[in-house]
């Protein structure tokens, strides 16, 4: 009867220890800053980000983010984008009501741009790798659903030399399932 009591008491204590253990989803949106190169042809732009995490523990995130960022130019006929689809890591330094984080991006960032000369309207894109060191603050409303505000610097590794890097400010909501 004791070592069943035993591992009762072990089971236990192993699924308390992943109660903490969910599934988050959050949208951020914020201006974009062009940086370096980048900034010389292109403007202040404008990004939308949704992403889908998992508490592995209870400071560490893991998950994925899909995202848009919209860069205009002084030019009025050319425009172009940036979709990263990237996977992250997110440290929290707190689990209080007011959480700072830091985190790392990883993944894939479609470049697509589009001009028109005339009537004439061309497109075009690749694809190309990148990363996006993060860091933010997170402020709990409830049990459920979180405030957050990020600075992330994305670059992406462009073919001969030709990178692209921006900083973003992003404020948005991260609720909890």
């Amino acid at each position: 009867m004791k070592k069943i009591r035993l591992i009762a008491m072990i089971m236990l204590s192993m699924m308390a220890t992943a109660g903490y253990s969910q599934i988050q989803l959050g949208l951020q949106a914020g201006p974009q800053f062009p940086l370096d190169d980048f900034s010389s042809g292109y403007n202040t732009g404008f990004g939308l980000n949704a992403s889908a995490r998992y508490m592995v523990t209870e400071d560490v995130a893991a998950g994925l983010n899909i995202g848009y960022n919209h860069f205009g130019t002084d030019y009025d006929d050319f425009s172009s984008s940036l979709m990263p689809i990237t996977l992250f890591a997110d440290y929290s330094l707190s689990t209080n009501v007011i959480r700072p984080y830091l985190g790392f991006d990883l993944g894939l960032y479609n470049f697509s741009w589009k001009f028109k000369i005339g009537n004439t309207v061309s497109k075009d894109s690749e694809l190309h790798f990148g990363i996006a060191p993060k860091a933010g603050i997170g402020y709990s409303l409830n049990d459920n659903m979180e405030l957050t505000g990020e600075l992330k610097w994305n670059y992406v590794m462009g073919d001969n030399g030709n990178d692209i890097d921006w900083f973003g400010f992003n404020i948005g909501i991260l609720y909890s399932l």
